[in-house]
């Protein structure tokens, strides 16, 4: 399945959807890291474009979902964090940005977002 899903990834056109090659992978084998890799890179692509394009729903559902394939990735951590920022959702902004942060990531908008969050959107006690 995965031979599938990489031909229809890298040579695929327009309405092609390798993403559900992958998912038949996974209901296979759950632990099939290829497919986990390629449905995180596909869903982060297009959660990144459903932010610019204003589509908070269908982005959320996106990232969240490429975030449950791969739950330490820091460019989806940072990028949901980056999305609820721009939503104005400062406290789950601060929630992605602290998990982002103690995941090893270094973005300097991600410490300086956190410092100027609300205590309360970050666990800490005023």
């Amino acid at each position: 399945n995965d031979l599938s899903g990489l031909s229809v990834y890298y040579g695929g056109g327009v309405g092609t959807k390798p993403e559900d090659v992958f998912r038949a992978s996974l209901e296979i084998d759950p632990n099939d890291h290829n497919a986990r890799y390629y449905l995180a890179e596909i869903l982060l692509a297009r959660g990144k474009r459903d932010v610019r394009w204003d589509l908070p729903e269908a982005a959320e559902e996106e990232l969240l979902e490429a975030l449950s394939y791969v739950p330490m990735r820091l460019d989806i951590l940072l990028s949901l964090a980056d999305a609820y920022f721009e939503w104005d959702d400062q406290e789950k902004a601060a929630e992605f940005y602290t998990r982002y942060i103690q995941a090893g990531g270094a973005a300097p908008r991600a410490f300086e977002r956190v410092k100027t969050a609300p205590t309360e959107s970050i666990g800490v006690n005023p």
